[in-house]
């Protein structure tokens, strides 16, 4: 069983008060307690409207309490009057208040509750009781999970596999070495698990998967090959035969040398896994990259095609690793257990054929060639010295960015909220993963780049505001350091084709062809008070992209000019809380557009693994 991060009830018990009635003795009817059916139906119902949600806590922390007594109720087949409601509402913020927190103090035996942050502080510290050997004497891990009939590692796997989207934030917490701890206790299978739920939560290029089925196809690996979830391009990046060129893994730059023998330790899969969740966490922007991609299908497949005698994982028995599946696979819920069983195949030769091999999903800015042997390509591999040079290690230590979150625990207040409304343009226009060149700016400095561009005159007012801070620390970038800073500005600009759904024309900047689509597009101008906020790079995008955003999101919103755009869209009054694992937008409700409620620009955007955070919008 996965632990849940869902609001829940554990285990529910019901205690009948019977009240004498007058007359005759009447007898109770066999199998009517509080544990037959019907009855468990009435307390579903009748708990199905009840906020079981502390007020006092964020949205995203979760509370495991011991116990939780309620007053009495007359009838459990009528809705809960409001004084009963109050009543356990003020009991959980009872409990809130009292709870320990397993991540910065010991819990006493006697604890009545504990409290984490978020899911990832949750993941972080089961991890580390679990390494240490203490899971098993917590009440709160006892009371949610069935620890007893569990080995370490397959506890392991399946939450870091389940919860695969707070992993990263999670590892931040650990550090490096009791990451490394605990991936040298995974078994072959249970790494490739947790491999494909990264690649899966945080929509990474298939190419690792396409090197471990091509090298020892796997159950898991196999069913990456055949997900429909995503468009189907067709084609892979692989092609050629691997020369040996290109031989350092993408994530060096950001490994001390002290762990680097801690990681060539490791088996390969081990290797991969710990050095991509390890990026994701540091630099997630290029752990999605192209890049990052290429380059760790170069290393994988030099590395599992040496066959070096490795301690753990890659070279195990095959019986030994058929005895571990069904452990790791059975504290998966019932759902997840159906779609492994009916994507398992047998295994298929390494020398198969492309045409009969089902099509990998790629968008089609993500691909390039195509698979002939299944060894991949090396052209325009980074190497890591040439990564240090463009910055990819740079940015805030780990311990900086844990303080900088405490210190805006409570929100910002900004004038400019309407600015992270542009996180649906993002997802509209796929951003970053649509943009043709790699590496490019992540998500964040996107959208700060969006946000000041779209301002316009507007911007000289609100250049100072608290959600650019915000978003620079959201961004792991330094305080001085500017969007797009050390990459490189390409010598011609030119819009990526599949914005050619959404709009065309001279109006977006773009020349009118018998196609009506050229690509190329119309450098707009900028003002001096933007231009200085923005890296060389981040505003020749913004010049080129601009004339595009302006016409698409007034087409969107019914209005004629960037005045009119700033004022209906971006200059909102809200308040921002960030968490490692969520971003929220209060505004009040008489804030509330219909143009950009029609428009879908303030829908929550959800889980966006170009950001690595879940964006909801609150109207209160």
């Amino acid at each position: 069983m996965v632990l849940s991060t869902q609001d829940r009830i554990g285990r529910l018990r019901l205690v009948q008060q019977h009240q004498p009635a007058p007359g005759p003795a009447r007898t109770t009817r066999a199998g009517r307690s509080s544990g037959d059916p019907a009855t468990r139906l009435r307390l579903s119902r009748l708990l199905e409207d009840v906020d079981l949600h502390p007020s006092v806590l964020s949205p995203h922390a979760i509370l495991i309490a011991r116990r939780l007594q309620t007053a009495a109720l007359a009838d459990i087949r009528a809705r809960p009057p409001l004084d009963w409601q109050r009543d356990l509402q003020r009991r959980l913020d009872e409990l809130s208040r009292r709870a320990y927190r397993p991540a910065r103090q010991p819990v006493p035996l006697m604890a009545e509750s504990v409290l984490f942050a978020d899911p990832s502080e949750l993941l972080a510290c089961l991890t580390r009781d679990v390494l240490s050997g203490v899971a098993s004497q917590r009440w709160y891990w006892r009371q949610a999970l069935d620890l007893a009939s569990l080995a370490p590692a397959s506890v392991i796997s399946a939450h870091w596999s389940e919860l695969a989207q707070w992993l990263p934030a999670a590892v931040a917490q650990l550090g490096l070495d009791a990451t490394l701890s605990a991936i040298s206790r995974l078994n072959q299978h249970q790494t490739s698990a947790v491999i494909h739920g990264l690649l899966r939560a945080w929509i990474l290029p298939d190419d690792v998967f396409l090197v471990l089925a091509a090298a020892a196809p796997l159950p898991l690996a196999v069913e990456s090959l055949h997900r429909s979830d995503r468009q189907l391009s067709g084609e892979t990046r692989f092609d050629g035969v691997y020369d040996g060129a290109h031989d350092e893994a993408p994530w060096k730059p950001l490994i001390a040398p002290s762990v680097e023998q801690m990681l060539a330790d490791l088996a390969p899969r081990q290797e991969y896994l710990a050095g991509l969740v390890w990026t994701l966490a540091r630099r997630p922007s290029y752990a999605r990259s192209r890049a990052f991609a290429a380059a760790a299908s170069v290393w994988l497949h030099r590395r599992l095609t040496q066959q070096q005698p490795s301690p753990r994982g890659d070279h195990e028995a095959l019986s030994s690793q058929q005895a571990e599946a069904p452990a790791a696979l059975s504290i998966h819920d019932e759902q997840r257990r159906s779609t492994l069983a009916a994507n398992v195949v047998a295994q298929r030769p390494a020398a198969e054929d492309a045409a009969s091999r089902p099509a990998i999903a790629h968008s089609q800015q993500r691909v390039r060639g195509k698979h002939v042997d299944g060894s991949p390509s090396t052209d325009a591999l980074p190497s890591a010295n040439k990564l240090r040079e463009t910055g990819v290690a740079a940015g805030p230590a780990d311990q900086e960015a844990e303080s900088s979150f405490e210190e805006v625990a409570d929100g910002v207040q900004t004038e400019v909220a309407g600015v992270l409304f542009l996180v649906n343009l993002l997802r509209w226009l796929d951003l970053p993963d649509s943009w043709p060149d790699d590496p490019w700016m992540s998500g964040w400095s996107l959208l700060e780049t969006l946000g000041r561009g779209l301002l316009d005159a507007a911007h000289e007012t609100y250049a100072a505001d608290a959600l650019w801070p915000l978003l620079r620390m959201l961004d792991g970038r330094k305080v001085d350091e500017l969007p797009g800073e050390g990459l490189a500005t390409p010598v011609a600009y030119t819009l990526p084709t599949d914005w050619q759904r959404l709009i065309s024309g001279p109006e977006a900047g773009v020349p009118d062809t018998p196609d009506g689509w050229s690509g190329e597009a119309t450098l707009a101008s900028l003002p001096d008070h933007i231009e200085t906020m923005l890296s060389p790079a981040a505003s020749w995008w913004l010049r080129g992209t601009l004339p595009f955003a302006r016409s698409l999101l007034s087409r969107s919103l019914g209005v004629s000019d960037a005045d009119a755009l700033a004022a209906t869209l971006l200059l909102r009054s809200g308040r921002v809380q960030a968490t490692r694992t969520h971003l929220d937008l209060y505004l009040p409700l008489d804030a509330a557009s219909l143009a950009v409620r029609l428009s879908g620009l303030d829908l929550n955007p959800g889980w966006m693994p170009a950001l690595g955070r879940i964006v909801q919008f609150h109207f209160v």
